[in-house]
């Protein structure tokens, strides 16, 4: 969106650590938060 681009005030976006695709698998869900966790 528009809002997070100028919050980033033309820098460029940082990517995600993690991207998960919708519906969300639950054991990928799970495999994601022990990532994060670790």
């Amino acid at each position: 969106s528009q809002k997070a681009l100028t919050e980033f005030g033309g820098k460029e976006v940082p990517e995600p650590e993690i991207y998960l695709e919708k519906p969300v698998e639950p054991d990928e869900l799970a495999e994601a938060i022990k990532k994060i966790l670790s």
